[in-house]
């Protein structure tokens, strides 16, 4: 549980001590393919399932487990990841398939979930190039409740900024590696 483990360089990277305690009053909607609540270091986390998806489509939890790791893992081991705001309540919302896609109108739906759960962050790690009005609305709508939205720019190679975080008020997050280089 420690911040030297080797996949913990973000803590260096943003100026940030860890405490198990943070976020303990917080609630954050993670929109994303999914979360493997089995995972040693999540087992210990709040959270709640939302499946926005489809009964016939199949389900890839990586990217959603990775990215609850990075923000609320509490470690199962001594080898264990621990995140930034281990303390913080999760809505797993799911609403990427294993074909890795979500359509402009899901989304803006689970937006609306999330905002209806009165969250205080929504975390959004996918987009498209494609501006929605829907989407848009969504994304307005949750900012007139204060409730902070963070998404991806991109990191599919292009430097042009997606959609929903190309809205004005959305917390754009650039992917960077260590050394602090944008992945492009």
């Amino acid at each position: 549980g420690s911040t030297s483990h080797r996949a913990q360089w973000r803590f260096d990277s943003i100026e940030c001590q860890y405490d198990l305690d943070a976020g303990e009053n917080l609630s954050m909607a993670l929109i994303d393919s999914g979360i493997d609540i089995a995972h040693p270091d999540l087992k210990k986390c709040r959270m709640e399932t939302i499946d926005l998806l489809e009964d016939s489509q199949k389900h890839d939890l990586k990217h959603g487990t990775a990215m609850a790791g990075v923000i609320s893992a509490i470690p199962g081991s001594d080898n264990g990841l621990i995140g930034i705001v281990p303390g913080i309540f999760l809505y797993d919302i799911i609403v990427v398939g294993e074909d890795g896609t979500c359509s402009n109108e899901l989304l803006a739906h689970a937006i609306a979930v999330a905002t209806e759960k009165e969250v205080d962050v929504i975390n959004i790690s996918i987009g498209t190039t494609t501006d929605s009005p829907a989407l848009k609305e969504a994304i307005n709508i949750a900012l007139s409740k204060d409730i902070i939205v963070v998404a991806a720019t991109s990191n599919a190679g292009i430097e042009e900024v997606i959609y929903p975080a190309a809205y004005d008020g959305v917390v754009k997050v650039l992917p960077v590696n260590k050394e602090g280089k944008y992945l492009y």
